[in-house]
């Protein structure tokens, strides 16, 4: 969704729940028009919380069509996270100017088929495996489940189960 709002202007992805990223990596991101996708906002440190408001403040005196466009994506609601201290309000109120909220996995259990299937075919054309297919069994069991992690961690499960399966037919036990 992210990288679709940016609509083919040049973007830039990181990963704020990986331990490596610093807001001083934003720095060689952060060019006019760009969109900056910050993934996992919610798991960006104070430290890091603090940094990334400076460059989002540093960068309000240009023109709207010379300031970076930043699009931050979290699975834990960020005004929870701000009413239990753990995210700057002041950084929550720069980045939701425009909210989307997406629900859960466990809010539409019935998109947990559609996924499953697309992320399968999405496999079989990628690796050239045409025999790659998925069990109703299999979606039954992975509909029956919960995914805190949300598409991700489903997309990851299905990918692990097809690898198990070894090209063909992933079954409950993958």
């Amino acid at each position: 969704l992210a990288r679709a709002m940016a609509g083919g202007s040049r973007s830039v992805e990181y990963d704020c729940a990986d331990p490596a990223f610093t807001a001083g990596d934003l720095s060689s991101g952060c060019a006019p028009g760009t969109t900056v996708v910050l993934a996992n906002i919610g798991k960006l440190p104070s430290e890091g919380q603090a940094g990334l408001l400076s460059i989002i403040n540093s960068q309000a005196a240009l023109p709207v069509g010379e300031r970076p466009r930043f699009v931050a994506t979290s699975c834990p609601d960020i005004g929870g996270l701000v009413g239990s201290g753990e995210f700057s309000e002041e950084l929550h109120g720069k980045l939701s100017i425009f909210l989307i909220k997406i629900p859960s996995l466990d809010e539409r259990t019935e998109d947990i088929p559609l996924i499953a299937r697309a992320v399968v075919e999405r496999l079989a054309l990628e690796k050239g495996r045409g025999e790659l297919s998925v069990t109703d069994e299999a979606v039954s069991l992975l509909s029956a489940r919960r995914w805190p992690g949300n598409v991700t961690q489903l997309v990851q499960a299905v990918e692990r189960a097809a690898g198990a399966a070894g090209g063909g037919a992933i079954l409950p036990e993958h």
